[in-house]
């Protein structure tokens, strides 16, 4: 295939029961062509149409109102027994590391470099 592709992205952090979106942003140049909801309903996809390049930029800051889950006290299934609507869960899911984030209750703060294309 010769030429510009259409990019498929999903970036973002669901706004879920025990954690609340303070304040996100993203920004994408090209602008977003046009968006998808997200699996499970969870967030968006977006749809950009770069000829060249593009650029994205993402900030997030979420306040953690939850208690940590006890997950030491847990056994651990064997990989190879897993459910195969859970192995979607064992790739990559983004480029983007936390910066800084502190333990409950707590304001976590991500912010990823500009990703280029």
């Amino acid at each position: 295939m010769a030429g510009p592709a259409p990019v498929l992205m999903q970036i973002g952090v669901a706004d879920v029961a025990g954690q609340r979106l303070l304040e996100t942003r993203c920004i994408t140049t090209p602008g977003i062509a046009h968006t998808v909801p997200g699996h499970d309903g969870l967030g968006e996809r977006l749809w950009l149409e770069p000829q060249t390049r593009f650029e994205v930029s993402y900030k997030v800051t979420v306040e953690i109102d939850r208690q940590p889950l006890p997950l030491a006290d847990l056994a651990a299934d064997p990989l190879t027994a897993l459910p195969g609507e859970v192995l979607e869960y064992l790739f990559p899911r983004a480029i983007a590391r936390s910066t800084r984030c502190t333990p409950p209750p707590s304001t976590c703060s991500a912010t990823s470099p500009a990703a280029r294309l």
